[in-house]
C-alpha cells in the first residue's frame, strides 16, 4: 500500500511538473506572439504616418529632398507572419500582405531616388572642385583673378540649388503611395492591436 501511495504521489508530482512546464511554454509563446504583433502594428502605424506625409504633396512636388526619410525599415511582417497568420483569416492576411508589398515597392523607389540624389550632390561637388582647380591653373600668374573668379564660382554654384531629380522612381513611388490601403484603422488593424495588447 505504501508503495502504491508512493508511486501515485510520484506520478502526481510528474504530472504537476509537466503541466507547469507546458503552462510556462504556452505563456512564453503567447508573449512572443504578442511581441511580434506589437512590432508589426507599430511598424504599420509609422509607415502610414510617413505615407500620409508624402501623400499630402502633389506628384510634381514630390521632390527627392522630401523623400530622403525612410518609409519603412526591415519587413517585420515577413519576419513574424509565421507566428501571426493563425490569428487572421485569408482576407486579413491579404490586406497586410498587400500593404507591405506596396510599401516595400515605394521604399525601394524612394531608396533609388535618394541614391541618385546623393550621387548628383557628389558630382556637383566634384565639378565645382574641378573648376576651382582649373581656375588656379588658368590664372596662375594673376592671384587677384584667382580670388575673384573663385568667389564668383562659389557664389553662383551655391545659388544654383538644382540637383538632378529622377522622374521614373519618383513616379513609381507616387503610384505605389496613392494605391496603398491603410491597415491600422480597419478591423484587421484592431485585431492586430488587440493581439499586441496595446492601449489607445
Amino acid at each position: 500500500m505504501e508503495f502504491l501511495n508512493s508511486s501515485f504521489f510520484t506520478s502526481l508530482i510528474t504530472l504537476a511538473v509537466g503541466f507547469i512546464a507546458w503552462f510556462v511554454y504556452f505563456s512564453q509563446q503567447k508573449q512572443t506572439d504578442r511581441d511580434a504583433a506589437t512590432l508589426v502594428y507599430l511598424q504599420i502605424r509609422e509607415a502610414e504616418r510617413r505615407i500620409n506625409e508624402l501623400q499630402q504633396q502633389p506628384q510634381q512636388e514630390l521632390v527627392v529632398s522630401s523623400m530622403t526619410k525612410q518609409i519603412i525599415g526591415e519587413n517585420s511582417w515577413e519576419k513574424f507572419k509565421g507566428r501571426l497568420v493563425k490569428y487572421f483569416d485569408a482576407d486579413e492576411i491579404d490586406l497586410i500582405n498587400n500593404f507591405y508589398i506596396r510599401v516595400i515597392a515605394a521604399e525601394s523607389a524612394r531608396s533609388e531616388c535618394k541614391e541618385i540624389f546623393d550621387e548628383s550632390l557628389l558630382e556637383k561637388a566634384r565639378q565645382i572642385q574641378a573648376k576651382l582647380i582649373d581656375n588656379i591653373y588658368a590664372n596662375i600668374d594673376n592671384k587677384e583673378d584667382i580670388v575673384r573668379k573663385r568667389e564668383l564660382l562659389i557664389q553662383y554654384s551655391t545659388q544654383e540649388v538644382f540637383v538632378f531629380e529622377p522622374n521614373a522612381p519618383i513616379n513609381k513611388a507616387f503610384k505605389e503611395l496613392i494605391h496603398i490601403n491603410y491597415v491600422s484603422f480597419t478591423p484587421t488593424g484592431d485585431k492586430l492591436k488587440k493581439l499586441a495588447k496595446l492601449h489607445q
